[in-house]
C-alpha cells in the first residue's frame, strides 16, 4: 500500500516550510544507508529539483521496511515490528487464556530505532536504517488496526490486529482482510504521481492548525508515543474498527459480511487524518532529532 508513501511526502512538505536544515542533515546520513545506490536511482526521477527529491527520498525511506519482507536485503527485515496486540474483549468477553502483549512489538521497536538514530556515535549505516523504520513505524502506530487484537467467542485467541477478521468492502466480491482494508483505505497506489495528488490534498485538508493532538500530546520525549498509541489508535480501533464489537465478521473469506458504506466512508476519513498526524508527528520527531 502507498500510504507509508503519502506519510513519507507530507512529512518533507512539513519540514520544508519549518527546518529545510533537518532534510539536509537526513540527506546526508542516508548515504550511508545498504540501500543508498536505489534511493538515489529513485531520486533521480524527481530531476533535479530539491523539494522533489526529498520529498521521493521521505517517501521511500518510509516505504523500505516493507520493501526488506523478501529479496537481498532480507536481514533488515523485522516481523514484529510492525504492530502491538493490545487486547480488545468485545462486550467483556472472558478469553480461555490471558492475552501475553509481546515484548518485542510496535512501541519497543520504535523506542529502540529513536535510540540508535539519536546517537552521533553510531555508524552512519545503522542511523540511516533506523531513521527509515522511524518513518515506517510513525506511520504503522498511527493506523488503528495496528494497535488492536479483537477478543471474542468467535476469536477466542484474538483477530491478530484484524489479519483473521474477514469482511467484504462495499462494491467488491472479494474478502479482504480488516486490517488490510483500514492499511489501503486512504492510498492504495504506490505510484507518485499518485502519492503526490493524494498528499497535496490531505495537507489541503488537515494542516497542523486542524490536528488538536498535536498540542494535546506533544512530542517531548520517546516516552510520548506510547499515549498515541493507546490514548489514540488503540481507542480508534475499538470504537471505529469494530464499532465496540459489533462490527460482524467471519473467520473465512467465503463468510465475510460486507461493510456498509457509511463505515468505509468512516474509515477513510479516520485513515486520512491519522496519516496526516503521523507525518506532522515524524517531523516534529525529525526536527527533535536534528535540531539546529
Amino acid at each position: 500500500m502507498g500510504g507509508h508513501r503519502v506519510t513519507g511526502v507530507l512529512a518533507a512538505l512539513s519540514l520544508a516550510a519549518s527546518a529545510p536544515q533537518t532534510i539536509a542533515a537526513i540527506h546526508a546520513i542516508m548515504q550511508s544507508h545498504p540501500a543508498a545506490a536505489a534511493f538515489e536511482a529513485r531520486m533521480s526521477d524527481a530531476g533535479d529539483q530539491p523539494q522533489a527529491r526529498s520529498e521521493r527520498l521521505f517517501a521511500e525511506m518510509a516505504q523500505w521496511p516493507d520493501e526488506v519482507r523478501s529479496g537481498p536485503l532480507k536481514a533488515y527485515h523485522r516481523g514484529d515490528w510492525h504492530t502491538i496486540d493490545l487486547p480488545f474483549f468485545a462486550q467483556n468477553y472472558n478469553p480461555p487464556r490471558e492475552p501475553q502483549i509481546a515484548d518485542i512489538n510496535l512501541l519497543s521497536a520504535l523506542n529502540e530505532n529513536l535510540r540508535i538514530a539519536a546517537d552521533t556515535s553510531a555508524p552512519a549505516a545503522d542511523r540511516a536504517v533506523a531513521l527509515c523504520w522511524i518513518f515506517h513505524l510513525i506511520g504503522d502506530l498511527h493506523q488503528p488496526l495496528h494497535a488492536a487484537s479483537l477478543y471474542s467467542p468467535l476469536f477466542p485467541d484474538g483477530d491478530r490486529h484484524g489479519t483473521r477478521f474477514f469482511v467484504r468492502p462495499p462494491h467488491s466480491e472479494d474478502a479482504v482482510n480488516l486490517h488490510y482494508f483500514w492499511d489501503s483505505i486512504v492510498q492504495r497506489s504506490q505510484n507518485m504521481s499518485d502519492v503526490t495528488r493524494t498528499a497535496t490534498q490531505l495537507q489541503a485538508l488537515y494542516p497542523r492548525s486542524t490536528l488538536d493532538e498535536m498540542q494535546q500530546q506533544p512530542y517531548r520525549s520517546p516516552a510520548s508515543v506510547r499515549g498515541w498509541i493507546i490514548d489514540e489508535s488503540h481507542r480508534l480501533a475499538v470504537s471505529e474498527g469494530y464499532l465496540d464489537g459489533r462490527l460482524a465478521g467471519a473467520t473465512e473469506r467465503r463468510n465475510a459480511s460486507r461493510l456498509s458504506e457509511a463505515y468505509a466512508a468512516r474509515a477513510q476519513v479516520v485513515g486520512a487524518r491519522r496519516m496526516s498526524l503521523a507525518a506532522e508527528r515524524l517531523a516534529e520527531i525529525m526536527r527533535a532529532l536534528f535540531p539546529h
